[in-house]
């Protein structure tokens, strides 16, 4: 009855975070396993001394950080059908930056047979963002954090009130 209510996904997608801040989004099937991520991280990286060397790094979880074990499966581990999971080097690997291709297309899906031959595996980039879509100037910005309202845009004026002086308001009747 489990097998029965429980909820089939095709795909996981796992947000993978680096230490310098990068971030890499990537399709996998619910039963790879955490080897394969591994693969697929290791396979990211400039760096040739970290190619296909999956012991030099971990795969994290956190709050509280728990390290992912190599063969057990992304659905075992509760990712499915989406997760964000941290990369940890185990001997301060500084320097290990991740190929500049990968970051050369936004607009196309670059499959992981790119990055690593023979798999069904898929890379997903992240969208880019109308650049000009909701953009402020400078002036409107600074406005808006001063409490002015923006210039030109039902920026409303202040109408005397007909009641006249003293500070009275015009429906107040003695």
């Amino acid at each position: 009855e489990k097998i029965k209510k429980a909820k089939v996904y095709p795909s996981t997608t796992l947000r993978i975070s680096f230490p310098d801040g990068h971030t890499m989004t990537c399709k996998f099937k619910p039963r790879e396993t955490i080897k394969t991520v591994k693969s697929i991280v290791c396979a990211s990286f400039i760096n040739t001394a970290t190619d296909n060397n999956i012991d030099m790094l971990d795969i994290y979880i956190a709050p509280p950080r728990r390290v992912l074990q190599n063969d057990v499966t992304l659905e075992n581990e509760g990712l499915v059908p989406a997760a964000r999971v941290h990369v940890g080097f185990k001997n301060n690997m500084i320097g290990t930056t991740i190929k500049p291709e990968l970051f050369q297309s936004f607009t196309a899906a670059t499959t992981a047979a790119d990055v690593i031959p023979d798999t069904g595996m898929s890379i997903v980039e992240p969208k880019k963002d109308n650049e000009t879509k909701g953009k402020m100037s400078e002036d409107d910005l600074m406005k808006r954090m001063m409490g002015q309202p923006k210039s030109g845009l039902g920026g409303s004026k202040k109408k005397k009130s007909g009641g006249g002086g003293g500070g009275m308001p015009s429906w107040f009747k003695k």
